[in-house]
């Protein structure tokens, strides 16, 4: 490894949240959209209050359940609880190591540590973390690690233990008496608070073997890679050669990869920080009542970092204050800690005098900010007089990231979850209000002027609703100040603060458990239950009330999408997949079944047909039908059979009614083409072929004949056929031979009269032969009552018996027998 050159830079933060077990099974249980989630391997293996059921999508601060149809709930937490695995999901972290025969492995956080076997063994931070929660994106830079080795332990094996190390209940690996001559244990563990860190903790057991003067506890660490140690300083870079020791150096250190020299470049993401080094005892909170047990005792502890001869380790040397223990409570611990990056603002900013509550309430910046990381179980909020006369104010800040909801996200509602605690000697009333801390990353103490005391974003709510301690549920009522895309700002302060109002008494709330506790299930968190709004559903219906040239189109909006349907109709096309582009009808109305009309249409084509609706996010089409217009009745192949002089059998075949009842189909004739007179009915109402007789056709004539079909469009002929009637043969009848004469068809017959007499009266008997069917012309000077022929019997073997009376030019119908038997 190349020789290592060292600077010091400024300090992040990494956070963590967990997702409300309670709301997840509730939502679960009146879920019956819930889609498939990440499914999270191994999570037999978490701690009981960060088990999560399957979710339907998770990022670096969130879960979401899928509650409804567009319908979803997430639980957005101030720190990281998710890591970006290997396959590319985000999977709970689950800060529990596994012993293995290489050392104590834990890997389901944004890094995987290894603890030793022993004691006096290397344990290795790997920082492999796929996703930067600051930039919010993913990182493909080859990991770096960092190796730690406690020098001075006996060769003491590690165990898995459970227990309560100050942040609720944790698994950590224990080297018990590691330093026998301290009754000190050597502790690894990794801390789900603010930032996943890695702790290496010496916990003192007891007064009697604690260090009497100032005692250095030294740390081999090395890296695979070449890194420089970063730190500024009121904007200062502070630079380190690598060859000289630097003492007493406070604060947090991130070391970086060598070839970016400079973090603020950021040409790769590759951190590990190791944050400021305290010794702590196992007092109370600071936030606890005057009267209560002995309170928390920590200091800052200064250390060295030296370059270790003939080597290209360092050794980092804790410096444990001589005087520290002597009002401790036992045990006390001290730590040595590794991380990647990280952010929180949660916490809160106090200010307190002993001159006016104006003066304390109307300052722009606070005295101490509890955001420091050492107050890791709760934070406090009160407004009050202190018994000694002091005034104390303390506001909260819990900023949320809310970058993954949704912009066009239409919010039903949202509660902020706390754990808090009832504090002094009256409930007072506490608000939720906006707020504008300078930084989202870390509170500073004059955050305390930026929070805001005219814009409540919730109802206010009594401290003594959390009496001794309880995780609850406050809804928002301003459901506008939720930021998608980025950093919801909330802030809590007292009633009396709020209004400026001083109180007679101390009163509020304490023991607000930031994002620095552990067990995620009390962690503060913001659960959002909103509606994305997505296109809409829509179903196509069959058509009806087809015509010719108009239709009815219809359909059902089946649901909005989540958003208001500004149009809906349907389209049509004479292709597939019509669009409101090509044609369309719009309907009124918003969801539910819709009709719309089509006009304009062209009789007998084939038509594609879709429903349709649009909302904000889009347009919908629903399935595709189709329909045929109707059409005048289609027909082929005119016939004509049985020709005669006068008869024939017409007929043709109706291929197609058109889509409507046929009506009426016939056949027509004419002596001019396309012939539309002489037209009758055959009776029937059908498609197929039909034929029927007609009579009374012109002899010896070129005739035009087609057939017909009507519906309630209208009518269709078939195309033209032709043919020609027979002419008669010529027959005299001689009225000189008798009055009474007797003709026997053997074919049709063109009769001429001649010698009629005057005043004569004259008979025609005429008779068919045995085929019958034949017919004759008269003369042109044959007279008929009411004008009109008779028409001849066609029986095989008739007998017809016509009588006339000569008058000198014509011969009148006296009278007429017919078919006589």
């Amino acid at each position: 490894m190349k020789k290592l050159s060292l600077f010091l830079i400024a300090n992040f933060f990494t956070i963590n949240f967990a997702f409300s077990q309670e709301a997840t099974n509730n939502a679960l249980q009146a879920n019956p959209y819930l889609i498939k989630g990440n499914n999270n391997s191994n999570n037999s293996s978490m701690p009981e209050a960060q088990k999560e059921l399957p979710t339907f999508e998770s990022g670096w601060n969130y879960n979401t359940l899928q509650i409804g149809k567009n319908k979803f709930q997430t639980s957005f937490l101030v720190k990281q609880i998710n890591y970006l695995d290997e396959d590319n999901v985000f999977k709970p972290i689950v800060p529990t190591f596994t012993e293995t025969t290489n050392g104590f492995v834990m890997s389901q956080a944004p890094f995987t540590v290894i603890a030793p076997l022993t004691s006096d063994g290397i344990a290795k931070f790997i920082n492999n973390n796929r996703f930067d929660i600051v930039s919010e994106t993913k990182i493909n830079e080859p990991s770096l690690t960092a190796s730690i080795q406690a020098i001075g332990t006996d060769n003491v094996s590690g165990n898995i233990e459970e227990a309560d190390l100050g942040w609720g209940i944790v698994q950590y690996v224990i080297y018990k008496n590691a330093y026998p001559k301290y009754n000190a244990d050597l502790i690894y563990w990794v801390h789900q608070g603010k930032t996943p860190t890695l702790k290496k903790l010496i916990r003192f057991n007891s007064f009697d073997k604690a260090p009497i003067k100032e005692t250095a506890f030294n740390f081999r660490i090395f890296y695979d890679k070449d890194v420089y140690f970063q730190k500024s300083i009121n904007n200062e870079m502070l630079a380190w050669a690598g060859k000289d020791t630097i003492t007493d150096f406070k604060g947090n250190i991130n070391t970086i990869l060598a070839e970016n020299k400079y973090m603020d470049s950021h040409p790769t993401k590759r951190i590990i920080g190791m944050e400021e080094f305290r010794i702590w005892d196992s007092g109370k909170s600071s936030y606890v009542a005057e009267d209560s047990a002995i309170r928390k005792k920590t200091r800052l502890i200064k250390i060295t970092i030296a370059p270790e001869a003939n080597s290209e380790s360092f050794i980092l040397s804790k410096i444990i204050p001589d005087n520290f223990f002597k009002s401790a409570v036992f045990p006390v611990y001290s730590d040595a800690t590794l991380n990647c990056s990280s952010v929180a603002g949660d916490g809160s900013v106090q200010y307190w005098n002993n001159s006016s509550w104006t003066t304390a309430h109307n300052a722009t910046s606070g005295q101490y900010t509890g955001s420091d990381g050492f107050d890791y179980a709760s934070t406090g909020m009160t407004a009050g007089e202190w018994t000694n006369g002091n005034w104390q104010i303390v506001r909260a800040f819990c900023p949320i990231a809310t970058t993954s909801l949704p912009g066009d996200a239409i919010i039903s509602s949202a509660s902020l979850w706390i754990y808090a605690a009832i504090w002094g000697t009256a409930s007072r009333n506490v608000c939720m209000v906006r707020q504008t801390q300078a930084s989202v990353f870390s509170l500073v103490n004059s955050d305390y002027g930026q929070i805001s005391s005219t814009q409540k974003i919730a109802a206010d709510k009594a401290s003594g609703d959390w009496g001794s301690g309880a995780y609850l549920e406050w809804p928002l009522t301003d459901l506008a100040y939720i930021t998608p895309g980025g950093y919801t700002k909330i802030g809590l302060r007292t009633t009396a603060d709020y209004n400026n109002t001083q109180p007679g008494e101390t009163g509020g709330i304490s023991s607000i458990r930031t994002s620095e506790y552990t067990p995620s299930g009390t962690n503060p968190k913001l659960v959002i239950t909103y509606i994305v709004p997505a296109s809409p559903t829509v179903s196509t219906q069959a058509i009806n009330s087809i015509a010719a040239t108009t239709a009815t189109g219809n359909g059902n909006v089946t649901d909005d999408g989540g958003a208001a349907i500004t149009e809906r109709g349907v389209c049509w096309n004479t292709s597939t997949a019509p669009n409101t582009s090509n044609n369309k009808t719009i309907s009124s109305g918003t969801t539910g079944a819709l009709a719309a009309s089509m006009t304009g249409l062209t009789a007998g084509t084939l038509y594609y047909v879709r429903a349709y609706a649009i909302n904000s996010v889009g347009i919908s089409y629903g399935n595709e039908v189709t329909f045929t217009t109707l059409n005048i009745p289609t027909l082929t192949s005119p016939t004509a059979t049985n020709i005669t002089m006068s008869t024939a059998i017409l007929g043709a075949n109706v291929t197609s009614d058109g889509g409507a009842s046929i009506t009426a189909r016939g056949t027509c004739w004419g002596t001019a083409a396309n012939p539309t007179t002489n037209c009758v009915a055959e009776g029937g109402v059908t498609t197929g072929v039909f034929t029927h007789a007609r009579t009374g056709l012109p002899w010896g004539t070129f005739i035009y004949h087609r057939a017909y079909a009507t519906n309630s469009v209208g009518t269709g002929y078939s195309a033209d056929g032709t043919f020609t009637t027979s002419s008669p043969t010529p027959a005299t009848v001689d009225w000189n031979n008798s009055n009474v004469q007797e003709i026997t068809l053997s074919t049709d017959r063109s009769l001429t009269f001649t010698n009629g007499k005057n005043g004569g009266l004259y008979t025609l008997i005429i008779k068919q032969n045995a085929t019958g069917g034949l017919t004759f012309t008269w003369p042109s000077n044959v007279k008929w009552a009411g004008g009109v022929a008779p028409t001849l019997t066609f029986t095989p073997n008739a007998i017809d018996i016509i009588k006339f009376i000569y008058d000198g030019t014509n011969y009148l119908d006296y009278g007429i027998r017919m078919d006589i038997k």
